[in-house]
Formats: structure tokens, C-alpha cells, sequence
């Protein structure tokens, strides 16, 4: 549940974001503005300080660098799978003069678990699906990590109905109230996916993503008493049920 702390960092934070977005041209590939909102109020809203912001699948940077921008005093560390990419130069120029940020490469699967250290902040954007999610409970029950967001858990999949089911304090930036006040912001976004309208855009994105409006975020925290070894225990079992599920669902859809 969005709590009214989180909201009065999403209301201060909107003329940042609003000059951000006037100032920094937006690339395909990246994360909405409202989304990135979501992950920076819910960190300043939190009563402990992070540590560091660690981001896993950095593509053309555009959330990369609204971390650098957004959180000056910390140092963040991107994680890129592939050096070879073409998205690799136009991010590092992008982050030319960002003096907080570390760039790496390699398999963030192998490396978070190695790297991430209790306090940290986690933004999970590659590895995908069921691989991030039990990528984000490692890190919650091995790390102590402070907090972590998934990307791409919209409703409708397999992933969303699990965390749902058995993380139900997870919090998600498609919650109805958040979009309707915050996603004007992603109204740039819109114009760089394609279309100056960003009306038909918008409304195919949110066609492909369900119920849901944009990829979504998914917010884990650590949880209350005990480890995260039930929610692995049961991602075991599960995962194969729900991925048959939802492919039977989908199946039924394109008939």
C-alpha cells in the first residue's frame, strides 16, 4: 500500500521530473517517466537512507541516468549483460559527466548476489520474469537488501499473479490513483515511441501490458519476521503451473 509519505515525495518530485524530461531527451528502450517517480518517491519515503542504488539492465541509460540525477549523494552501480550492444556507446556518452555512477557488465544474476550489500536499493530491468523475481528474493533473504524493483510486472502474467498471491504487500506503479495523477509525465515518452499524439501509442502500450498501464514496477522489501525462503519454495513449485496457465489463457486470446 502507497503510504501518504510516499505521495508527498511523488507530489514534491513532479517539477523535478518535469524539467528532467524538458532537459533530457527520452530513449526508446526506457523506463516511463511516472514508473521512474514511483522508484524515486518510494526510496525518499522510506525512514532508512539507502546505501547505494544498484541497477541491473541499463540499455541506452534513460534510467541510469535519471538515478544519477535524482540521487546525487549516492553512488550508483549500472550493470549491463552485453559490452558489445550498440545501446553500450550511446549509454556511456550519456553518462560522460555523471561522476556517481559505475558502469559494469557481465550476468547480474551471478554478480548482484556478490556485490549488493544490505541498505542497498535494487532495480531489476534484465534478468526478465520469473528469473528476476527469484533473483529479487535472493537478494532479500541473502543481502538483507533495503529494497527491490522489478520491472515489467504488469498484470495479467504469470510473475504478477504469483507476487499477488504470495507477496501481497508488494506495491506496483499501476496502482489506479498513481497513474491517474502522475502519467502526463510520459507524455514525451509517448511522442519518442512513435506517434506526436501519443494517444494511439499509449493506448496499444497499455493494450499489450493488460490491465495494467505501462511495463510496471513491482516493489519487495524484506519481509517482516522470518526469510523469503517460503516465497522461493513456492516460486519452485508454482512456476510451471502459472506459465501453463497463462499460456493456455493466451492461447484462448489470439483464437
Amino acid at each position: 500500500m502507497l503510504t501518504s509519505a510516499f505521495y508527498k515525495h511523488a507530489q514534491a518530485l513532479v517539477p523535478v521530473f518535469q524539467e528532467f524530461a524538458r532537459t533530457v531527451q527520452y530513449e526508446k528502450k526506457g523506463i516511463l517517466f511516472s514508473e521512474m517517480l514511483f522508484f524515486v518517491a518510494l526510496v525518499r519515503s522510506k525512514p532508512t537512507k539507502p546505501l547505494r542504488i544498484i541497477e541491473s539492465g541499463r540499455a541506452r541509460a534513460q534510467s541510469t541516468l535519471t538515478l544519477a540525477r535524482l540521487f546525487p549523494e549516492l553512488p550508483v552501480v549500472s550493470i549491463e549483460y552485453d559490452p558489445n550492444s550498440p545501446d553500450t556507446v550511446i549509454a556511456a556518452e550519456r553518462l560522460k559527466d555523471c561522476a556517481n555512477v559505475e558502469l559494469r557488465f557481465g550476468d547480474s544474476s551471478q554478480i548482484l548476489p556478490k556485490i549488493v550489500r544490505a541498505g542497498d536499493v535494487v532495480l531489476i530491468d534484465g534478468p526478465k520474469h520469473f528469473r528476476a523475481l527469484r533473483l529479487a528474493m535472493r537478494l532479500l533473504n541473502h543481502n538483507h537488501t533495503h529494497l527491490v524493483f522489478v520491472h515489467d510486472v504488469h498484470r495479467g502474467i504469470p510473475e504478477r499473479a504469483f507476487l499477488e498471491k504470495y507477496a501481497p504487500t508488494s506495491t506496483y506503479s499501476d496502482q489506479a490513483d498513481f497513474v491517474a495523477t502522475y502519467r502526463h509525465l510520459d507524455e514525451i515518452c509517448w511522442q519518442v515511441l512513435g506517434n506526436p499524439s501519443g494517444e494511439k501509442e499509449a493506448q496499444s502500450f497499455v493494450e499489450a501490458c493488460g490491465d495494467s498501464y505501462g511495463p510496471t514496477f513491482a516493489a519487495l522489501e524484506p519481509p517482516v519476521t522470518g526469510t523469503t525462503f517460503p516465497l522461493l519454495a513456492h516460486l519452485a513449485l508454482e512456476r510451471r503451473a502459472l506459465l501453463g496457465r497463462w499460456e493456455a489463457s493466451r492461447a484462448k486470446r489470439i483464437k
